[in-house]
């Protein structure tokens, strides 16, 4: 692997698009973790599609919920945007939606086609099972939201991985992370959309981000600010959630 020194890398993130870059190779998928930051850290015009997103689903119209997601697919995963000055905003995706509004199959089936993860999970840790579950929704809508088996099975591993990943960003860059407003990623988008290979977690304000990827026996977490040589920190995070920090290298 190598690093992506380009332009947009280097700018912070309220200059970039919001729309993630997803690549593959004969081994796994890299995405760009959705963004989950405070609306004064993207341009305007990408803040206003975030939240216009979260209101169709808080309205229940989902033809054209669907819609705005065929135009923009990177935001299938984002929830509704915090203000800078303004209250915590509970996390609800749009499948979140879907799931406890009373969406028809079809378009439960046609939203989970375009990448919604049917693991992640609101502020008060249910998924869209649970919230559907909640709603007393048919028995053929909590087949589609089932989470996958392998996922369920490496349930306490993902946990206590994603408790060390979080040590990490934190021990790196938590003054951002509290000034953006900036939810922590969850891990089980690694096992579930990118079936094994890498996510990037880009940090506004750092110039950089995290790239994580599974390993044997773990995920590793590589991480540096593009504008300061030196910076890079590579860290292994094990099953049980401890962190090692690895020697320096370029790690992709």
């Amino acid at each position: 692997m190598r690093f992506d020194f380009s332009l947009r890398r280097l700018l912070p993130s309220r200059f970039q698009s919001s729309r993630p870059r997803v690549r593959t190779d004969r081994s796994h998928v890299t995405i760009e973790y959705p963004y989950n930051v405070c609306t004064a850290e993207l341009w305007e015009e990408d803040a206003s599609r975030h939240q216009e997103t979260a209101e169709l689903g808080k309205d229940r119209k989902w033809d054209e919920l669907l819609a705005k997601l065929r135009d923009t697919p990177s935001l299938v995963n984002n929830g509704e945007l915090p203000v800078a000055d303004g209250p915590p905003i509970p996390f609800r995706t749009p499948l979140h939606y879907m799931a406890a509004g009373g969406a028809p199959e079809e378009a439960i089936e046609k939203i989970i086609e375009m990448g919604a993860s049917k693991c992640m999970r609101t502020e008060d840790g249910r998924t869209a099972y649970d919230l559907a579950k909640s709603a007393g929704r048919e028995a053929n809508i909590l087949e589609l939201l089932k989470i996958p088996e392998e996922i369920l099975r490496d349930e306490d591993a993902i946990a206590k991985m994603e408790a060390g990943l979080h040590s990490v960003i934190n021990g790196r860059v938590e003054n951002l992370i509290k000034k953006n407003k900036q939810r922590l990623p969850q891990l089980v988008l690694l096992f579930e959309l990118c079936k094994g290979g890498r996510f990037y977690y880009p940090v506004p304000g750092m110039y950089g981000g995290f790239h994580v990827s599974c390993v044997e026996n773990g995920i590793r977490s590589d991480s540096l600010i593009r504008i300061c040589g030196g910076s890079e920190k590579n860290h292994f995070i094990d099953r049980e959630g401890k962190v090692t920090l690895l020697p320096n290298a370029y790690p992709m």
